[in-house]
Order: C-alpha cells, then structure tokens, then sequence
C-alpha cells in the first residue's frame, strides 16, 4: 500500500511539475509588443446621461498632448491583460460546428 501511495504521490508532482514547466514557456515568450510603452486605464462617466463620444475624444486629445506619448486609443481590451471577448463563427449554414473566435475593438 505505501508503495502505490508513494507511486501515486511522485506521478501527481511530476504531472504538476510538467504543467508549470509549460506554463513557463508560455510566460517567457517574447510578445512582439513594446511593454513598457503600455498603459491602460478604464474611463467611467459620472454623469447619467454623459456624451461618451466627446468625453473620449476629448480625453484622447489630451492624452496625445502629452510628451512622451506615442500613441492614444480606445480600446476594448487591452493587450496582455488576459481579458478578451471570445464568440463563436459558424464555418456553414444552419450547423452545431463553430470556430472559436477573439473580438478587440479599436480606433
């Protein structure tokens, strides 16, 4: 019996040592993407019935006014956040069969 525990015990720590193994060169991956020169934030109007087109406008322009700054936009979802919008896309009419799909929106 303490050899199967002691068997069962050494495949469970092998099998979760392969899997933070993984995940670890998933994390070390270069992204492509500058990192440092990315910031995100979230706007919320305070005001019910706020004109979010002209706060946003207004807020990129000021945004782009700022030294250093490269580039401002809008966007759903920042990149690296690991957040996203996912849905599905049927590939033939009238069918149970989708492909899974990511949404980001930008100006």
């Amino acid at each position: 019996m303490v050899v199967i525990q002691i068997a069962l015990t050494l495949a469970v720590v092998s099998n979760a040592w392969y899997v933070v193994a993984q995940r670890q060169v998933i994390i070390d991956r270069d992204t492509g993407m500058p990192e440092d020169e990315i910031f995100s934030f979230t706007m919320q109007p305070t005001e019910k019935n706020a004109d979010i087109a002209s706060m946003v406008r207004n807020d990129l322009q000021m945004l782009r006014t700022i030294p250093g700054v490269i580039a401002a936009s809008p966007i759903n979802n920042a990149p690296l956040s690991n957040s996203a919008h996912r849905t599905g896309i049927a590939l033939k009419p009238d069918t149970e069969e989708h492909v899974s799909s990511h949404i980001v929106t930008a100006d």
